[in-house]
Formats: C-alpha cells, sequence, structure tokens
C-alpha cells in the first residue's frame, strides 16, 4: 500500500509516474472487495499527487461502495466539474444520484455519459436500474429487476428484428 509521501522525490518524471501507475491500480483492485481500504489509498494518493483525476475517481467510487453517499455525491459533482467530458466520471456520478434516491439527476447523468460515450453499455442499462431503486430497500434485488427488463425487452426487440 502506498504511504502518504513515498512516492519517490527524483527528478525521473518515469519513476514516479511507474509509482502512481502501481499505487492507482492497486486502488482500483481493492474497489470490489475493500471498498474502504480503496478509500484511504486513494486519499494517500491525493495527499502526494493533489487534483490526481484517477485517484479522485477511485475515492468517489469506494465512498459510495462504502454508502457514504453523500461524501461519494460531493466528490464525484466536484470531478465532473473538473473533467466535464469525463464519460465514466459522469457515469458514476449517475450511479450514485441513483443510491441516493435522485432519479431524475442520475437519468440526466447517465444519458450525458451516453452522449459523451455511446459505446458505454452500463450508462444505456443505468437508467432503468436507477428507477428500478426506487422505492426499494434492497438493491441487489432491484439490479436483479432491472437485469430481468433489460431481458425481457432485449429479446422483444431482438424476435421483432429477426422477423423483419
Amino acid at each position: 500500500m502506498l504511504v502518504a509521501g513515498t512516492l519517490p522525490k527524483t527528478d525521473d518524471k518515469s519513476e514516479v509516474s511507474g509509482s502512481l501507475s502501481v499505487a492507482l491500480d492497486h486502488a482500483r483492485r481493492l474497489l470490489d472487495a475493500k471498498p474502504l481500504l480503496a478509500e484511504q489509498q486513494a486519499q494517500e494518493i491525493l495527499q502526494v499527487v493533489p487534483g490526481n483525476a484517477d485517484a479522485t475517481l477511485i475515492l468517489g467510487v469506494a465512498q459510495r461502495r462504502s454508502d457514504r453517499l453523500d461524501a461519494a455525491r460531493s466528490t464525484l459533482e466536484d470531478l465532473v466539474a473538473t473533467k466535464p467530458l469525463w464519460p465514466t466520471a459522469r457515469y458514476e456520478l449517475g450511479l450514485t444520484l441513483a443510491a441516493l434516491g435522485l432519479p431524475a439527476e442520475a437519468e440526466r447523468a447517465l444519458v450525458r455519459t451516453t452522449e459523451l460515450n455511446p459505446q458505454m453499455s452500463d450508462a444505456w442499462r443505468a437508467p432503468a436500474t436507477s428507477r428500478q431503486w426506487q422505492g426499494c430497500r434492497d438493491r441487489r434485488q432491484a439490479l436483479r429487476n432491472a437485469d430481468q427488463d433489460i431481458g425481457h425487452q432485449s429479446g422483444a426487440h431482438g424476435s421483432s428484428r429477426r422477423a423483419r
């Protein structure tokens, strides 16, 4: 794990960027299983490299996955303000807004994500998922409901396409 201030103090930018890359990769790997550790790792990176967009994104995602939704929203809104054309930041903000129970705001962020990157398939699926989260206490069940709805829709579209 990176410890604040441990990036090498050197004029060799490749050495610093290599260490930063390793630290970011480590934080990304922690996101799924240990979001609190990923958050700590991201904060340590940001102490050494203030304003790093990748570390800020990891921080916001880790906050959301640790159910610190207000903190995640603040982090990701700040990131989107500084990187308005980064679809991944908007996507993560959209997921956070959906988790906060703000479906209209979430949908706006997710639609903008698809405008910035039409190939981002998760962003196409997420508005349906955010609608499923409304009034649902169990997010896993909401995701299963959304997956089923999307599966039925794609099945219907697929059969109509074949019939043409």
